[in-house]
């Protein structure tokens, strides 16, 4: 809705959510479905806040953050905070092409004044949206410090910890339950890559990615007509390319 996104389009996009293969997958795994619950949250509160720089948004979304680390899944808080940043890197880079472009028309007009007011509100304005997201960031981990800093140092004396009491993980361990690429057909029908799961002997991680035939039919639909639902296809496509690890070249 904070995206001017009809309210029949939103109600889709939250079925799709909820009761997509992933979400369902994870019913059983309770971390994962609480820190994946808070994100559509996190994304609606931060709107608000680069919306209007309000600081009661600020607090919203900082609370949201803490929250979402309580629910114990570092994986999905840290792409939660990787999406973010993404989110507001291409906030700025829209901003300074669009405030060029005006200013570049206006030049053409001879209006200079009126140029020269569109790159110092520019200023003003995209300038603020790199501090809020770290304003944002600091307060969410400060708000749950209690819990952050008695995690960060139980974690270096973890046996996944690379340090003078352990060697560490291994890549090949770390990487044990990376997507494989034909569980990407998941997409298209459910269950449909544990045929071939039979014939290696192998287990997924999650039992299904699917999305559904309609939702992944409105996601390229969107893409030819907003460029916000091309966004989130960039963001879906550096997740895939990560979730499939040891798999992945790179």
């Amino acid at each position: 809705q904070q995206w001017k996104i009809s309210k029949t389009s939103s109600l889709i996009a939250s079925i799709v959510y909820i009761f997509s293969g992933y979400f369902i997958s994870a019913v059983d795994i309770l971390n994962v479905l609480v820190a994946n619950t808070w994100i559509p949250f996190i994304f609606w509160a931060y709107v608000l806040v680069l919306q209007s720089f309000k600081f009661r948004y600020i607090i919203l979304t900082a609370v949201g953050i803490g929250l979402q680390f309580l629910g114990g899944e570092p994986t999905t808080f840290c792409a939660t905070l990787f999406s973010l940043a993404l989110f507001t890197s291409g906030k700025v880079v829209v901003g300074w092409r669009e405030s060029r472009t005006q200013k570049t028309e206006y030049r053409r007009q001879k209006i200079k004044d009126r140029g020269q007011r569109t790159e110092e509100k520019w200023w003003s304005t995209y300038f603020k949206i790199p501090l809020v997201f770290v304003i944002v960031i600091l307060l969410g981990l400060g708000l749950v410090a209690f819990q952050l800093l008695p995690f960060l140092e139980m974690a270096s004396h973890s046996t996944r910890y690379k340090g003078s009491l352990s060697s560490g993980m291994s890549f090949a361990e770390a990487t044990r339950w990376s997507l494989a690429p034909y569980e990407l057909l998941d997409l298209f029908r459910p269950s449909l890559s544990y045929i071939i799961m039979r014939i290696f002997g192998e287990q997924g991680l999650i039992d299904s990615i699917y999305l559904g035939l309609i939702p992944l039919c409105l996601i390229f639909i969107g893409i030819c007509f907003s460029r916000l639902a091309l966004f989130w296809m960039l963001i879906f496509i550096c997740f895939i390319l990560l979730s499939l690890g040891h798999y992945f070249p790179l």
